[in-house]
């Protein structure tokens, strides 16, 4: 049995704002899109989600998570998007977003966007911290170590001083925040599943 990345989004409860979309909480506890692990069989797969919830007071190991069952499905009706895809998607949303932020001045996050597209191009993947261990471990080649390199410097969705934080608001700047959101969520799950053996 291997495993598989997906996401999907939250599921509000009656008495929370429905219209708030995922990555205005994603910086918040439980917020943001839920995440699923698939559990792929040969003939069925099986869907299971992560719960959080604080323990015992006091306790040292407050913070309890556990994973449930949600449902079981056809291997082949969650088949994930191809990494150059949706690659090739983030790298046209980081253009758009890095032009959008440079008008309203907001230099900090226009450089997060350039250099998330810069890690897609670089002939050579960027020194960075753990990234030995990520290579013995995990066994990334080239192109997935700039695509998590690209992920993380794009990643700039989040709470307090955050690109949602800025309050700039508008058609543009909502249009772009979503697929943003939604290309790294993809790519997340893209970078992921390049790992996964049938």
């Amino acid at each position: 049995m291997s495993l598989r990345l997906h996401h999907t989004e939250s599921q509000r409860s009656p008495h929370q704002q429905t219209d708030m979309p995922d990555r205005m909480l994603v910086g918040f506890v439980s917020g943001g899109p839920r995440w699923l692990i698939e559990a792929a069989g040969q003939d069925r797969s099986e869907l299971w989600r992560d719960f959080h919830r604080f323990g015992e007071r006091g306790d040292a190991k407050r913070w309890l998570c556990t994973n449930i069952l949600q449902a079981e499905i056809d291997p082949s009706d969650a088949e994930p998007v191809a990494l150059p895809v949706t690659l090739s998607d983030l790298r046209t949303v980081l253009a758009e977003i890095e032009a959008y932020a440079c008008e309203e001045g907001c230099t900090y996050f226009a450089d997060g966007c350039a250099s998330a597209a810069q890690a897609l191009t670089r002939r050579t993947v960027e020194d960075a911290p753990r990234l030995a261990d990520i290579r013995r471990c995990i066994g990334f080649s080239d192109v997935q170590l700039k695509a998590l390199q690209a992920i993380n410097h794009a990643g700039i969705c989040g709470g307090i001083g955050s690109w949602n934080d800025l309050g700039v608001g508008g058609e543009r700047y909502d249009n772009l925040s979503e697929r943003l959101f939604a290309a790294v969520k993809v790519s997340i799950a893209s970078l992921a599943n390049s790992t996964y053996c049938s």
